[in-house]
């Protein structure tokens, strides 16, 4: 993990050094095109190219890196020493949001035909990617085999409303604030809890009434009046178990937005809190703080227990925006333990000791920016997250281990800000944030920069929330916000049009609130829950209003949202308060959630993921008449047990029967294969016929499976091409004496062997020409050799041998020894100073001759020359001539104290390009050199 950079920008120039405070690069692999691959599908190897696109879509320039194409033979899915590399290349340097197709030149071998080739970038992660930033490294080729599937546009349909026919306290229908759902009874069918009143003063203190009624909107659970505890209509609620009891308890805030008031699932009343700081429009949020598997409460800087007492307050931000505060509970210095994030403070919670000890809130840092509203997030996707803090008509980021101001930017066109919304709105894989001011509502990237902003109208408060899903699961997210007249939902991505997918008039004065995107009816698909209201005169819808996809339904949701700081990790499907919390930003690994006030959902496929299965290398066991062929899957998706393989002895047609037809025994996932053993019929001819498989092929070509390519199912070739036949050993051409047993191999350079490549038996005879042998010599005989194998494939080779009558025993006549006096100062004595006449007589010519005289000179002392001959025949003699050098004051004698072996140096063996290589003549060298005086005129 890179080390983080902590921002040191002053005031004036914090818009100047935004991105270098955290940014990071992405490199990503796109894809993988494997069109240029050629392959010996018998053999199993490769040649060719593959196309690799590669894309940095992180917030930094990337440096130039080194790219893998390789196989993945261990399943892992990622580069390890198990997988074999077939190709390497090197990215250019890459700036932001720079893309490049390599073509990286590949060679090796595949485990079958048409495998999945897999290509990573920055294998070795020098540029400190993150772990979740390095999971977009690695792509294979397994996209090119899908079924496209149409997409669905995005669609939307009214579905319902309350009120409905009969309800209690009539009048009382004004939603001023989040609507919160959840099954608070445990039977598996979800409420939808909110306050509702009659007031229209757009005050921020407004009494009203708990109402719980059915997710469907059928009918009403419950509602709540008590005149002597009025509850607070602008505070969003807070719902969860708070005693484990599985039934969930509700939250609100008193009309005088002092106290915390909690319910039981069923309405009773449960507690009632001391005297708090104020309240006004904020809400609580649930969270196990200390982890003792008691949830506490958090408003504000205040912690109160499950119970209702109030436990601690802290001293520094409240996360207090225009209306009340919103605090929430992360884990954000990474320490095992949640902080409580208000506003601009992030503090630790301890719950005291049983030595007496009290509760505290203790400041873990502080920020020098103004209080407001919060969420949390990884921005950068390096595991740590990032605070967003709006207020004060500014978006600001904040280094959620420090506090550290990382960038600020003002709100488009001024507004107080409301509570930040996350989620990767435009999906490039990196998080965005979404807030409402008073005239706009802006979408930041997460350096700040301004992806884009839409007109809105909201000067009764401009501090409205919304939320983000993707409806009809395209990658393409939705916005939804409700201003003070209309409901919209913004198209998310950064070059939409048109933006604006769907507006209708839904009324509000604007507090807190957002709609809410959830499952209401489990149908396991999404509804768009609205809250209304026609306070400040803004219009006259009241109530919720509910959507759906309509005819196209939209992709699953959750159905539960229990707080306004709602984020996945916070609260389980059944309303429990894990303990301890899993980080929002990392949950779950494989794609974390890393979002704020939105509900996860999923994507649809744009293609269906199909398998492809090949059939290649056929091994053929002629002795046990069996054929072995590899059947693999190199597409996206499993190929199902039972697929059909067929052989046929023919090349193969519609209609035509197979000789047999075997089924893979087991499912095989892309990547996977299975060799299937065929037994071969007895009148199958090897040598005369084809082995033709076709994968896919219960006979007559007629297939099972739905594939993305057909037409690598078949593989066939004859014995000949896919049992080559060679020799392994093949004896030289020789020349031997006539009197030698050419019969016996051994005599003539050895005997053939060869094999096949499937590992047949292999017979090796010979016939020679003439058959017998007899004067004249020399007699050229050729020897024809034979190798069968047991599939009747025979192949031949010729070799030459060449009988010679025998002659008189070959002989050398060695120089007398030399004496030659060194000239002063020199080295030693120039070799060609020197002559060694040598004499040779007998053998059969013509001779070979080697020496071991030195390179330049010879040195002060004796040298002993061998002269080594070999004839024609492979006759070899030896002799000796000695070289004697002596020194300027010797007068032609050895000096007397050194004795005749301390001269005596032999060298090494030297060859003057008469060198021993075989039984061959080396005319140049001694060819014909009958005596002594012709060697010596030789040497000179």
């Amino acid at each position: 993990m890179m080390p983080r950079v902590i921002s040191t920008c002053s005031t004036l120039m914090i818009f100047f050094c935004v991105a270098a405070a955290y940014a990071q690069p992405d490199l990503a692999v796109r894809s993988v095109d494997a069109a240029g691959v050629v392959g010996d599908w018998q053999a199993l190897t490769i040649s060719g190219s593959v196309d690799v696109e590669v894309a940095n879509v992180g917030g930094a320039g990337a440096p130039t890196v080194p790219l893998i194409v390789f196989e993945d033979r261990d399943g892992s899915g990622s580069l390890t020493a198990a997988d074999k590399v077939l190709g390497v290349a090197q990215t250019p340097v890459l700036g932001l949001q720079g893309k490049v197709v390599l073509t990286v030149p590949v060679s090796g071998d595949l485990r079958f035909r048409d495998n999945l080739i897999f290509a990573v970038v920055d294998p070795d992660n020098l540029n400190g990617e993150s772990v979740a930033r390095r999971a977009n490294n690695v792509g294979n080729s397994a996209v090119r085999c899908a079924d496209p599937i149409p997409s669905v546009p995005f669609s939307i349909a009214f579905k319902g409303e309350w009120p409905g026919d009969e309800i209690s306290y009539p009048d009382a229908l004004n939603i001023l604030t989040t609507p919160m759902v959840a099954d608070l009874d445990g039977d598996g069918l979800v409420e939808i809890i909110f306050v509702a009143t009659d007031s229209t003063d757009g005050s921020a203190l407004t009494a009203g009434v708990l109402r719980v009624i059915s997710g469907d909107g059928l009918f009403e659970v419950f509602t709540i009046s008590e005149p002597n505890l009025p509850i607070n209509a602008t505070a969003p609620l807070a719902i969860g178990d708070l005693d484990g009891d599985g039934r969930l308890e509700i939250i609100a805030v008193s009309a005088d937005g002092r106290h915390l008031i909690a319910f039981e699932y069923d309405g009773a009343l449960r507690w009632v809190s001391p005297q708090l700081e104020l309240i006004r429009a904020g809400g609580p949020a649930i969270a196990d703080l200390d982890g003792d598997g008691a949830p506490e409460i958090v408003i504000g800087r205040q912690v109160l227990s499950n119970g209702g007492n109030l436990l601690a307050t802290g001293t520094g931000g409240a996360g207090r925006g225009f209306a009340g505060p919103l605090s929430v509970v992360a884990d954000v210095n990474r320490d095992g333990v949640p902080e409580i994030v208000a506003g601009n403070t992030a503090y630790v919670f301890s719950g005291g000791s049983a030595a007496g000890g009290l509760p505290s809130l203790s400041i873990v840092w502080q920020a020098a920016v103004p209080d407001g509203l919060v969420a949390v997030a990884d921005f950068d996707l390096d595991g740590l997250p990032e605070v967003v803090l709006v207020g004060n008509q500014s978006v600001r980021l904040l280094n959620g281990q420090t506090g550290a101001l990382l960038w600020e930017k003002p709100i488009s066109l001024g507004g107080p800000g409301g509570p930040p919304v996350v989620a990767d709105v435009d999906g490039d894989g990196l998080p965005d944030i979404a807030v409402a001011g008073s005239f706009r509502f802006v979408v930041y990237r997460g350096d700040g920069s301004i992806l884009w902003q839409e007109p809105i109208s909201d000067i009764s408060s401009g501090v409205a929330a919304g939320t983000v899903f993707d409806f009809n699961g395209d990658g393409a997210a939705e916005v939804v916000f409700r201003d003070e007249g209309s409901l919209y939902v913004f198209a998310g991505a950064a070059d939409a049009s048109p933006r604006v997918l769907f507006q209708t008039p839904v009324s509000s004065c604007t507090w807190y609130e957002n709609p809410v995107v959830v499952d209401l009816d489990s149908d396991g698909a999404a509804d768009l829950v609205v809250p209304a209201n026609n306070n400040c005169s803004f219009g006259p819808q009241r109530g919720l209003k509910v959507y759906h996809g309509g005819d196209t339904p939209w992709v699953a949701a959750r159905g539960i949202w229990n707080q306004h700081s709602y984020h996945l990790t916070n609260v389980e499907d059944d309303g429990g308060i894990p303990s301890p919390e899993a980080d929002s930003w990392l949950t779950p690994d494989a794609a974390p959630y890393n979002a704020y006030r939105v509900n996860p959902w999923q994507v649809r496929p744009v293609s269906s993921p199909l398998p492809d299965l090949t059939a290649s290398r056929i091994i053929i066991d002629c002795d046990t008449r069996t054929a072995v062929v590899r059947v693999g899957n190199g597409g996206s998706a499993a190929a199902p047990a039972g697929v059909p393989v067929a052989f046929y002895g023919q090349t193969p047609q519609p209609g035509h029967a197979a000789l047999s037809v075997l089924s893979t025994p087991a499912a095989l996932a892309p990547g996977q294969f299975v060799e299937l053993a065929f037994d071969v019929p007895p009148a199958f001819d090897f040598a005369a016929q084809s082995l033709h498989f076709v994968a896919d092929d219960g006979g007559g070509l007629v297939g099972a499976v739905v594939e993305c390519d057909e037409s690598n199912n078949a593989f066939a070739g004859n014995a000949a091409a896919l049992c080559p036949l060679s020799f392994v050993f093949f004896p030289p051409d020789v020349v031997v004496s006539a009197t030698v047993d050419i019969a016996n191999p051994g005599n003539t350079g050895g005997a053939a062997t060869a094999a096949d490549s499937c590992g047949n038996d292999v017979g090796v005879s010979f016939v020679d020409d003439p058959a017998g042998v007899s004067p004249p010599f020399p007699l050229v005989v050729t020897r024809t050799w034979r190798a069968e194998n047991s599939c009747g494939i025979a192949i031949t080779r010729t070799q030459r041998i060449t009988l010679v009558e025998e002659t008189a025993p070959l002989s050398l006549a060695c120089a007398a020894p030399v004496s030659v006096t060194l000239v002063e100062g020199a080295a030693g004595v120039p070799v060609e100073n020197v002559e060694l006449p040598l004499g040779i007589s007998g053998g059969q010519p013509p001779y070979a001759a080697t020496d071991n005289r030195p390179v330049d000179v010879y040195p002060l002392g004796t040298t002993v020359v061998i002269f080594t001959v070999m004839d024609a025949i492979g006759n070899m003699a030896e002799c000796e001539a000695l070289v004697t050098v002596l020194g300027p004051d010797d007068s032609g004698q050895p000096r007397p104290d050194i004795n005749a072996e301390e001269r005596r140096i032999t060298t090494t063996t030297r060859n003057h390009g008469c060198g021993l290589v075989g039984l061959f003549p080396v005319f140049a060298c001694v060819a014909g050199l009958g005596s002594m005086k012709a060697w010596q005129r030789r040497r000179r």
